[in-house]
């Protein structure tokens, strides 16, 4: 993990009402820019995001997609970081794509399954 000051753009997931997974009533919208003053500490303490797409999908709360950049203080680790000033780019429902992208995939893997979901052929 390292602390750095650059800019990094990033991804962040919100749910549908476009709310934080921690459940804090600040909407996300095209141009926000958020601070967080307080100690930084991964899952816990600070403005979540990950450089990866499919890194933050893994902690998406809901399908409503927004492209940050994250600057200030930043913590890194593998799959995530935490920043202290992070920058709503853009905003995107990305419902559509993603499960189309999850069908893909487990078509991908279709000839392992003994019986295929309903779900996979449509």
């Amino acid at each position: 993990m390292t602390t750095k000051k650059k800019k990094i753009l990033a991804w962040h997931f919100v749910k549908q009402d476009g709310t934080p997974a921690n459940g804090k009533p600040v909407k996300a919208r095209a141009g926000q820019i958020r601070r967080h003053s307080g100690k930084l500490e991964l899952c816990s303490s600070g403005l979540h995001a990950s450089k990866s797409p499919l890194d933050a999908l893994g902690y998406a709360p809901g399908f409503i997609v927004c492209r940050v950049e994250c600057s200030g203080k930043i913590l890194e680790d593998n799959d995530k970081l935490v920043c202290s000033v992070r920058e709503v780019l853009w905003i995107a429902d990305s419902k559509t794509v993603v499960l189309k992208w999850a069908r893909e995939c487990a078509l991908d893997v279709l000839h392992l399954w003994p019986s295929v979901p309903t779900v996979v052929r449509h």
